[in-house]
């Protein structure tokens, strides 16, 4: 499942989704993510999700207060978020 080597294209700017540390879903969403990796045996970000889940979890249990269910706005491709 591989694919050929993105050329960055302005006129054509690849999507992204971020998942802020902040959004209580973040560890449910990021370990969603970690299944699907070991599901298809992509071991080597396997790893690196789980060092994110990690660290999301962490900052979680430090700033429970800061936590908040997620409300931001789609920011198009090529735009840009807060």
């Amino acid at each position: 499942m591989s694919s050929p080597r993105y050329e960055y294209d302005p006129a054509d700017p690849m999507p992204i989704f971020p998942i802020k540390a902040k959004d209580a879903l973040a560890p449910e969403a990021v370990a969603a993510y970690l299944a699907l990796c070991r599901k298809y045996r992509l071991d080597g970000q396997a790893r690196e999700v789980e060092k994110a889940l990690v660290e999301i979890e962490g900052w979680q249990a430090r700033h429970e207060d800061l936590l908040q269910l997620p409300t931001h706005v789609h920011v198009p491709a090529g735009g840009t978020g807060d």
